[in-house]
């Protein structure tokens, strides 16, 4: 397994793998017409520009053939919480290649970025029925805050988790 930094011709991959993922894991978490209706094309041109952007950082996990199975986001935390300054904004890992440590691979890279760049604390939001939280858990993050959030039309309940001191993890 590789962890590299992503391009902009990786777009695509990660597309597909944030768009198989979401219909995978958030299938009776958020509405099916939802899910169903989610693009490649779509969540490739929102990638094309977030890979672009200077103030964020992507990275993906290669299998043994070169396919990206995974990917991770992060960079400034967005909502201006005053005890986080680091945000991990997505992590995912196709079905078929979960329960592999890629999860974790992924979760560490971006740790240390995130500390190269300065930011000591952190923070995640997911999906309050997300059954994967437990790997947040299981990686020192505590549940921090709650909020409802409107996503494309509809109010998800998130949970925040926090890690406040990221220069203490074994990374």
């Amino acid at each position: 397994m590789k962890i590299r930094k992503a391009n902009i011709i990786d777009a695509l991959a990660i597309a597909e793998v944030r768009v198989d993922t979401w219909q995978t894991t958030y299938r009776g978490i958020i509405p099916d017409e939802h899910l169903d209706n989610l693009s490649y094309e779509d969540a490739e041109n929102s990638f094309s520009e977030l890979i672009s952007k200077n103030n964020c950082f992507l990275y993906v996990a290669e299998n043994e053939v070169g396919e990206i199975v995974g990917f991770a986001a992060a960079g400034a935390e967005r909502f201006e919480n005053p005890y986080y300054q680091g945000e991990i904004y997505a992590m995912y890992v196709l079905k078929n290649n979960q329960r592999q440590g890629i999860g974790t691979l992924l979760f560490r890279s971006m740790l240390k970025e995130l500390k190269q760049l300065g930011f000591f604390s952190v923070i995640l939001w997911v999906l309050a029925g997300n059954r994967y939280k437990k790997f947040y858990e299981d990686h020192g993050g505590k549940q921090i805050e709650f909020k409802i959030m409107n996503i494309n039309g509809f109010d998800a309940e998130l949970i925040g988790y926090g890690w406040p001191d990221i220069s203490r993890l074994n990374i």
